[in-house]
């Protein structure tokens, strides 16, 4: 007796999920025909119907409440696109070849959206000396968003090119310029890098003039060795 309730505790825990789904279907069918089931079917199709005349009877109400709360949402949708296309435009320019960053421009003045494409393309052409023929793949990776001020939008743009341009950029690896407002200076800041980069300096525009902590905080979250030597600040 006692090998037999053994045997059956091991099959029943080697098949316990299988034994809860039968228990649990015994139970309904019981329940079904106790009657219990269908009471509560019963029960649960009153309901329905009572929802539904209580529904029919007030559906002009209801639709035009929806109707009011749709034009609300269309209307607020129009009113966003027309303030964001109203706001004065940005655009960050980064130039990657391979996997590695070799230009990025950050926040240079965009006159509009379809002037994406030949503007970055023509400010790539600024940052390389006068003999560099910049060769781009056939796409571009874009996005888009508001600045946390709310002044302007800010567009990001990637060209991938197709050649190293590492002999067009003053002996450097990668070029950065920052500092386009015209109030403050027609003249771009520059920062120069000797060593290859896998991540642009604009994430790090917070810290970009002051050198040690930016090291310190570039180094750190990308697992590099910049050191100040490999800065150059023009």
């Amino acid at each position: 007796m006692k090998q037999m309730l053994s045997k059956y505790c091991k099959i029943l825990k080697q098949n316990k999920r299988d034994f809860t789904i039968i228990i649990l279907i015994s139970l309904f069918v019981l329940l079904l025909y106790s009657g219990v089931v269908q009471q509560g079917l019963c029960q649960f199709k009153e309901i329905l119907i009572i929802g539904a005349k209580n529904i029919s009877n007030h559906i002009d109400s209801v639709m035009t409440a929806i109707t009011f709360i749709l034009a609300i949402f269309i209307g607020f949708g129009a009113w966003r696109k027309k303030w964001e296309e109203s706001l004065p435009k940005k655009l960050t320019v980064h130039f990657k070849y391979e996997d590695r960053y070799v230009l990025t421009c950050y926040k240079t003045y965009l006159l509009g959206e379809s002037d994406i494409r030949s503007w970055g393309q023509s400010v790539g052409r600024q940052m390389c000396d006068k003999s560099a023929d910049l060769s781009f793949y056939p796409f571009i990776e874009q996005k888009n968003k508001i600045s946390d001020d709310n002044e302007y939008k800010i567009y990001e743009v990637t060209f991938f090119l197709k050649e190293d341009i590492g002999e067009h950029l003053d002996g450097g690896k990668y070029k950065f310029w920052y500092d386009n407002e015209i109030k403050t200076s027609f003249v771009n800041k520059t920062v120069s890098c000797k060593k290859e980069i896998k991540k642009p300096f604009s994430e790090y525009i917070d810290v970009i003039e002051d050198v040690q902590t930016f090291l310190k905080k570039y180094n750190k979250e990308n697992n590099t060795t910049l050191t100040e030597e490999d800065i150059n600040y023009l």
